[in-house]
C-alpha cells in the first residue's frame, strides 16, 4: 500500500496557487494510513475500496480521494494498491457582529500540522468601547489513535457565558459496525437583576448523553 498525499493547488498554477501550497501544510502519510479499513495482506475488496474512498472524501482536510489497484507483472496473487488524497485549504476566517457592540473574530484550521485535527480560536471584544468578552478554543481530532472514534472538546468565555462541552463517538463504518457516543457540557450565564443587595447572579446548564447503536 502506497499513500500518495497532492498538495491543494495546481503546482503549476499561477503565483497565488504556488503561494497557497508553499504555506500549506500537506495531510501526512500516516494520517491517511490511520484511515485505511484495510491492510497489506487482506484480500481485494471493491466495496471495501468503495467505503474507503467514502471516508477520505468526507475528511474536511481532504477535497478527493483515489484508489487505485496494479497488478504486479508476474505476480498473479498479489496487487499494489496506491491511495492517493487530495487536500484542501483548510485555514479560514469567521466572524460576526452584534446590535449592542459584541464583536467575534476567529481562525481556524482544520488540518493543524497535518495531523488531519481541527482547531478554531474565536476572539470576543465589544467594538464600541473595545471591553474584552473572552475567548472560546476548540479542538476535533476525527479518528483516535486508529479506533475510528472521533473526538472534540470547546472551552471558554463569550461574553456573558462561559462553556465547556466535551463529545467523544464512533460513527457506523463498516456494513456490520457498532456505534457509541457520549457527550456532556456545561454552560454558564451571569444574568444582572435588580435586588436589594443588588447581587450578581448566574444560571447554570448541564446536559449529558450517552447512546449505542449497530448496523447489520
Amino acid at each position: 500500500i502506497t499513500i500518495q498525499v497532492m498538495e491543494p493547488f495546481d503546482t503549476a498554477g499561477n503565483w497565488f496557487e504556488r503561494a497557497g501550497n508553499t504555506l500549506h501544510v500537506k495531510t501526512r502519510a500516516g494520517v491517511i494510513r490511520r484511515d485505511l479499513l484495510f491492510q497489506e495482506g487482506d484480500a481485494v475488496d471493491p466495496q471495501q475500496m468503495v467505503r474507503q474512498l467514502q471516508l477520505l472524501r468526507s475528511r474536511k482536510y481532504i477535497s478527493d480521494a483515489d484508489v487505485v489497484i496494479r497488478r504486479i507483472p508476474g505476480d498473479f496473487r498479489h496487487v499494489d494498491v496506491y491511495v492517493v488524497a487530495y487536500d484542501s485549504w483548510t485555514i479560514s476566517l469567521d466572524g460576526s457582529l452584534g446590535s449592542g457592540g459584541e464583536t467575534m473574530v476567529g481562525i481556524s484550521d482544520a488540518n493543524i500540522v497535518g495531523i488531519g485535527a481541527r482547531l478554531n480560536v474565536e476572539t470576543n471584544f465589544n467594538r464600541r468601547n473595545f471591553s474584552y468578552g473572552g475567548n472560546i478554543i476548540g479542538f476535533d481530532y476525527p479518528n483516535l489513535f486508529g479506533s475510528f472514534y472521533h473526538a472534540s472538546v470547546s472551552v471558554g468565555r463569550e461574553f456573558s457565558e462561559s462553556e465547556f462541552k466535551v463529545d467523544i463517538d464512533k460513527p457506523l463504518i463498516q456494513p456490520t459496525d457498532y456505534s457509541v457516543g457520549f457527550s456532556y457540557s456545561r454552560v454558564k450565564e451571569d444574568e444582572e437583576f435588580i435586588a436589594p443587595d443588588t447581587a450578581l447572579t448566574f444560571s447554570r446548564t448541564y446536559n449529558t448523553d450517552l447512546w449505542a447503536g449497530f448496523s447489520h
